[in-house]
């Protein structure tokens, strides 16, 4: 079975030894994203880390040739729960009647001092 990876222009790219992607046979499955913009730095608003975050995922995407229609599952980590509706309202905004299945984690850090961390997987049409 071929595996493919993937480090995506137009994000930021990967702080440690990892790829953006890995697609295996028809699934696709996206190393946490975070609120980092393009060049590398973090947004301290985590209202601005959540936006940028939510454009890495819709960029990743687009540049795979996946729909939002095709994420099966997500994994979203969160340094403090007390955000969790802002986040549902913006999730439900970006991925529309198409839901994933999702688990929510509260987590004590996360890379760059980070609120947000968002994992996919996506079948691929075949």
């Amino acid at each position: 079975m071929l595996v493919k990876r993937y480090v995506v222009d137009g994000i930021f790219k990967p702080t440690g030894p990892y790829v953006h992607a890995v697609e295996s046979g028809n699934l696709v499955f996206v190393s946490g994203l975070l609120g980092a913009k393009p060049d590398g730095t973090l947004p301290e608003d985590p209202d601005l880390q959540l936006s940028q975050m939510f454009a890495n995922v819709n960029e990743l995407l687009k540049a795979l040739g996946i729909a939002k229609d095709a994420v099966v599952k997500t994994t979203v980590f969160m340094k403090d729960m007390s955000y969790a509706a802002k986040l549902n309202e913006r999730y439900a905004a970006f991925f529309g009647n198409d839901l994933p299945a999702r688990s929510m984690i509260q987590v004590a850090g996360l890379p760059m001092n980070a609120f947000f961390e968002m994992e996919l997987v996506a079948q691929r049409s075949e």
